[in-house]
């Protein structure tokens, strides 16, 4: 670990005209942060911080043996992104099963039988939890999924995830998680800036965007559409994921930061999404939201294909209530008709519960489950739920 250093935060934009910063820290305890000082930059400056109020700090540059605050917001602004560092050996022990993620790159991973898999490319940590990237796979930093890890033997053992099931590309299906910051052009790896008009937060910048999109098609002749996953987007529903499903593929974008510049989203037609009323850190879980929407769709991925046509939402309508054995339990019983074998009366009594679940608790789905009725003179089919929806 002899001359490894580790990023300990990220300057931000400027805070007002005298030189003040918006500091990211990557501490523990974001408060502490100024002991880990004086830091280095990529370039070999060095500066200390002095926490002015959460989150914003006072930077000062040691130039041989002199100090020189940075005081005007000029200043401040070329700072922007620049990461600080401090040399590994100057940190303490990491605890019990705590890592220093810069510890991890370069260490060999095996499977558990010991088949070799690669060295640890690098490690990607948005938000959400930390991912492992060796080669091609990208494994969750999990004890599940990295059960072993001896930095001193320099090795990992490594379960790739059974839930992630990437098909055979001669298949016609395939999963490829792409790196944004693969896109940038400096050293720094910078995908965002601050925004015009100012405001909170960064935005991703649309030439490293447009740059990733691009690599991520095949060309002109890719007929994928391009989905942005953003709170302000339209709600994902079943119909968009029936047709998503149906067709070439997607390209997904993942947000970060405050979003991205609004003329990227103009120039690629992006459609925007979103998977409800709420903020995420970041698009990733989203994205596994989707995907797993629409790949259980996809031909021989779920037992039966009726299933898939039984499901919430196919026909406008929430599940109807499900029981199995025992018939009876704590006192409470299977209602009678679901005993009966009389397949119109179970059909019949499905579609009642299913409607009134749903006029109980989604008056917007039954306002526009009635108005397809009346559009098409149909009154669709009885609905079952999908496994684990809410």
């Amino acid at each position: 670990m002899a001359g490894r250093r580790i990023e300990m935060g990220v300057i931000g934009r400027p805070h007002g005209v005298r030189g003040l910063v918006h500091l990211h820290s990557y501490a523990a305890d974001p408060a502490a942060l100024p002991g880990y000082g004086p830091f280095e930059t990529e370039d070999g400056r060095r500066f200390t911080l002095r926490w002015v109020r959460t989150g914003v700090a006072e930077l000062t540059e040691l130039v041989d043996g002199d100090r020189h605050v940075v005081a005007d917001r000029n200043a401040a602004e070329r700072l922007v992104n620049v990461r600080l560092l401090v040399d590994r050996a100057r940190l303490p022990a990491a605890g019990a099963e705590e890592f220093y993620l810069a510890d991890l790159v370069g260490l060999a991973a095996f499977a558990p039988d010991g088949t070799p898999l690669g060295r640890v490319d690098t490690v990607h940590d948005y938000g959400a939890g930390a991912s492992l990237e060796i080669g091609a796979l990208l494994v969750p930093f999990t004890r599940a999924c990295v059960p072993e890890v001896d930095i001193a033997a320099g090795r990992v053992v490594v379960v790739p995830p059974h839930e992630i099931v990437v098909a055979p590309a001669e298949a016609g299906q395939a999963l490829e998680a792409r790196d944004i910051r693969a896109a940038a052009t400096d050293r720094h790896r910078t995908v965002d800036d601050t925004p015009f008009g100012g405001g909170a937060g960064m935005v991703m910048r649309p030439d490293i965007v447009d740059a990733a999109l691009a690599a991520a098609r095949g060309g002109s002749a890719d007929l994928r559409p391009a989905v942005f996953l953003t709170p302000r987007g339209r709600k994902l529903t079943q119909a968009m994921v029936r047709e998503f499903a149906a067709g070439p593929g997607l390209v997904v974008l993942c947000g970060r930061y405050e979003g991205i510049d609004q003329r990227v989203v103009e120039a690629r037609g992006l459609q925007e999404i979103s998977i409800g009323d709420y903020v995420l850190s970041g698009g990733e879980p989203a994205a596994i939201v989707l995907l797993d929407a629409c790949v259980r769709l996809l031909p021989g991925v779920m037992g039966a294909a009726e299933s898939a046509e039984e499901e919430s939402f196919s026909a406008g309508l929430l599940e109807y209530p499900h029981y199995t054995r025992p018939a009876e339990w704590q006192g409470r019983r299977v209602p009678d008709v679901l005993l009966s074998g009389h397949h119109g009366a179970v059909a019949a009594w499905r579609r009642a519960e299913a409607e009134r679940i749903t006029r109980e608790r989604r008056p917007d789905l039954w306002a526009a489950f009635q108005r397809g009725v009346r559009e098409t003179g149909l009154h669709g089919t009885a609905v079952a739920s999908p496994a684990g929806a809410s």
